[in-house]
């Protein structure tokens, strides 16, 4: 199991450490509500390093990236989201794109596609000009509408906009702050020298304002947010119009998978849900509506068994891909795909076996 130059700091404060994508990571330390709520009024600081860091250099890399990455790739000084795509449009990962010079890029992957990106990327771009530097950075976010406030008392610079970066000086090291965010409140993220990561944790944990906050806070806050997630919204089964991601394709351009995409894709749609009756929707509840012999089912389900024991009259049109009942909302929500991008009035869920009432809501839970 990987771990973090934090690791030891998390394992003395944290409540519980969990394995995710194969790393030891911290879950919560004062309880997800609470680290919850304290993101959404003041800010919260995150443990990211898990992330993967992958650095492109040389004009041919430049042109090779720019065919594999869904969307413009970034200027200096600023950052891109989009995704790679496999030939049948379907997405392999998402990231986050820095144009760090004119033919030099970081991309920020996912951590459990780590390894497979670089794979997949090993097929166009020469090892010379790709580089795997995961291990040199590490990587906290600051969260919360006091964000801004507390980078500006470290590090005194130009305001910049959402998905743009600077560097910053901490004694004689570089940082890299930019403003994206991962929670649906304002946001920074620092890349830090691996070896300095728990220096600077530690003078930032000092202020009485910030909050350590774990892996159970960040999927809460995300979710609630509507940002998807790599193995829940996106998957090598998903296409990016069924997440509603259109706005990271630049169809203007070329790149891998556009062609699959400009064919109407398979009919799948993400809804967000609230239960109207009581319980709690999780990941991978199924939806069933009345049958209709037009309807197309696109069945990725990863359990196609199931969609052959739907009650009398029914069939399986649907399954959430996240859900959670949060003390933010009050209610029971989820996002979820629905095949044929449609539901009837006689739509219903399946929890634990029990058949549920639910209505579509608009997405995102949460507007900032």
């Amino acid at each position: 199991m990987k771990r973090t130059p934090l690791y030891s700091w998390h394992k003395t404060h944290a409540k519980s450490l969990v394995a995710f994508s194969g790393w030891d990571m911290p879950l919560e330390y004062a309880g997800i509500e609470k680290e919850h709520a304290h993101v959404r009024e003041h800010v919260g600081m995150f443990d990211v390093s898990h992330m993967g860091e992958i650095r492109i250099e040389g004009t041919h890399a430049k042109k090779q990236l720019d065919q594999l990455f869904t969307n413009t790739l970034p200027k200096p000084g600023r950052v891109k989201y989009g995704m790679m795509l496999k030939a049948d449009g379907t997405v392999l990962d998402d990231m986050l794109v820095y144009g760090l010079l004119d033919e030099a890029f970081m991309l920020v992957v996912n951590a459990g596609n780590t390894d497979k990106i670089t794979a997949h990327m090993a097929d166009f771009i020469s090892p010379h000009d790709m580089k795997n530097v995961t291990t040199e950075y590490g990587l906290i976010a600051l969260q919360g509408p006091k964000a801004e406030e507390i980078v500006q008392t470290y590090w005194e610079f130009s305001p910049i906009k959402r998905f743009q970066f600077i560097y910053v000086d901490y004694d004689d090291d570089s940082l890299l702050i930019s403003r994206t965010g991962y929670t649906g409140e304002d946001g920074y993220e620092i890349y830090v020298p691996s070896y300095r990561l728990r220096d600077i944790w530690e003078d930032l944990i000092a202020t009485d304002i910030i909050e350590p906050i774990g892996l159970g806070a960040r999927d809460t806050l995300r979710f609630e947010a509507c940002l998807p997630l790599y193995g829940h919204e996106l998957t090598e089964q998903t296409q990016p119009p069924m997440a509603g991601l259109e706005f990271a394709l630049d169809m203007s351009k070329s790149f891998t998978g556009k062609d699959a995409l400009e064919i109407p894709p398979k009919s799948r749609k993400l809804f967000g849900i609230e239960l109207l009756d009581k319980g709690i929707i999780r990941e991978g509840d199924l939806i069933i509506d009345v049958v209709e012999p037009d309807r197309e089912l696109d069945t990725p389900y990863k359990d196609e068994e199931d969609f052959e024991k739907a009650p009398q009259g029914y069939e399986f049109v649907g399954y959430v891909t996240t859900g959670y009942k949060l003390k933010s909302q009050g209610r029971s929500l989820a996002m979820a795909y629905v095949f044929g991008g449609e539901l009837s009035e006689h739509a219903l869920l399946i929890i634990r076996g029990k058949l549920k009432a639910f209505k579509t809501v608009d997405m995102p839970f949460i507007n900032r």
